[in-house]
């Protein structure tokens, strides 16, 4: 499963520019978009983590790796 969802993201990377992200920013992000389902999320980690790539396509696959490990535990 995690070997696809890498695949994803890079095939989603192709496409996409990349720009320097704050990847912090974008996890507690998307820990808000999946708690506002009502899921229990809870995100821990540094201020600010910036990292040059494609941040749609990390925002989806670390979407897809978390929404896998509610539904499946």
């Amino acid at each position: 499963m995690l070997d696809s969802t890498l695949a994803l993201a890079r095939d989603d990377a192709r496409d996409e520019p990349r720009t320097l992200t704050d990847l912090a920013a974008l996890v507690d992000s998307l820990c808000d978009d999946i708690a506002d389902t009502g899921a229990d999320v809870s995100c821990t980690g540094p201020d600010s983590l910036p990292y040059n790539c494609a941040p749609g396509a990390i925002k989806r696959a670390l979407g897809n790796i978390v929404s896998k490990a509610i539904k499946y535990g």
